[in-house]
């Protein structure tokens, strides 16, 4: 098994499930650090049941997703903001 980790493009599968705009392109603030930086450059880890995204400057988990067959779990806690990107 390979545990090193992924960039966080590899996560906006199972995100684009539950939010319709690109994720990777939403800016998140760490609620940790401030650090403010595109989804797509957190550090993904896939290998567990879900998906864990950790902030590129602090290493702290940022975003965890869940997801069942008819329902998904988004903890979100150490995201301070997530800016989103809308279509017009």
């Amino acid at each position: 098994m390979h545990d090193a980790p992924l960039d966080g493009n590899a996560a906006a599968g199972v995100l684009a499930e539950v939010f319709l705009p690109e994720m990777t392109m939403a800016v998140t603030t760490c609620a940790s650090c401030g650090a403010v930086r595109p989804l797509g450059e957190l550090r993904a880890y896939l290998q567990a049941p879900g998906a864990v995204l950790r902030c590129v400057i602090c290493g702290v988990v940022q975003i965890r997703m869940v997801r069942a067959p008819e329902r998904a779990w988004l903890d979100l806690r150490g995201v301070r903001v997530l800016q989103l990107e809308l279509p017009p």
